[in-house]
């Protein structure tokens, strides 16, 4: 099962020349770094600015963080380390957060240091809130919205599948007549973003949506989209890899290429927010990992 930094990790894979951009940015990046740390993803981001995501430290253990923007402008990012809250799950390792909501709850994942199972978490008001389907080997928990409705995916032995967690109550699905199911985003409407695999090995995006799903690919490509966020909206922002890995922002069918600039060689946008300020990871010019924040307008139709 891949959790966000398994996913970054596999996408680069394919990305290993830098890429150029296809046309004009929708986006402003900012970098972003938790100090002193080999690598930054941010994963999540609420209406109110309030960043979550996943580092490495020095000795090359995963935790992850809070950030709340104390100084924080259209052209300056002032990251000073007491901003940041670490979170570990407790007796666990490897602990990653997904998303937050406007609640400031967050979902995430952390590996069981008993078992060495990977499970999901919900993090509410200080106190965490272990998340598995019963019966599976894994389960991790990627989004939630802020009726507090999570989704996320689980390993069974019939593979992986795509869940939402309503109250109490677990509700799978599978994108028709796939290989796999990964639920990465929800938003307040109900709209899932996530990504399947087909049975050839390729990986797409989807969008349910109104009971129905559809699937997501860049235009011009096949079999190599992911669609991991989306906002109040329903602009949706994701990744795809025709030979570089790039970012994109997509709404009711119209895309736009969003990456980092100078040279990047991948740009994985993870969650936008209601003012369409997008979160993600990148790898630059020389091969080293960081985060981003970035502040973008919707695609152009």
């Amino acid at each position: 099962m891949k959790s966000s930094l398994h996913l970054i990790l596999s996408l680069l894979v394919f990305s290993r020349l830098a890429s150029t951009q296809m046309q004009s940015n929708p986006c402003s990046f900012t970098n972003f770094d938790v100090p002193n740390s080999g690598f930054t993803a941010v994963l999540g981001i609420n209406d109110s600015g309030v960043l979550t995501g996943s580092f490495d430290d020095q000795n090359g253990n995963i935790h992850s963080f809070i950030f709340r923007m104390p100084a924080y402008s259209r052209d300056r990012l002032q990251v000073r380390s007491n901003a940041f809250t670490i979170i570990d799950f407790p007796g666990g390792f490897g602990t990653e957060t997904g998303q937050i909501n406007n609640r400031s709850w967050i979902v995430g994942e952390y590996f069981d240091g008993k078992t060495g199972a990977q499970k999901g978490f919900l993090l509410r008001n200080g106190k965490f809130t272990t998340i598995f389907i019963p019966g599976s080997v894994n389960t991790v928990a990627n989004g939630i919205n802020n009726q507090g409705v999570i989704v996320g995916t689980f390993d069974a032995s019939t593979g992986e599948h795509g869940f939402a967690r309503i109250g109490h109550k677990f509700v799978t699905f599978d994108f028709p007549g796939s290989s796999r199911t990964d639920a990465r985003s929800i938003n307040d409407a109900g709209e899932i973003t996530g990504i399947y695999g087909d049975q050839n090995g390729g990986n797409h995006g989807f969008l349910f949506k109104d009971g129905h799903f559809t699937s997501i690919d860049f235009p011009g490509t096949s079999g190599v989209t992911a669609a991991i966020g989306i906002n109040s909206a329903g602009i949706v922002v994701g990744n795809y890899f025709p030979s570089t890995g790039h970012g994109f922002l997509e709404k009711e069918g119209h895309f736009e290429t969003a990456d980092f600039p100078g040279g990047s060689q991948s740009t994985i946008p993870f969650a936008i927010n209601a003012s369409k300020t997008m979160v993600g990871s990148y790898v630059n010019s020389i091969g080293q990992n960081h985060g981003f924040i970035a502040h973008c307008r919707a695609p152009r139709r």
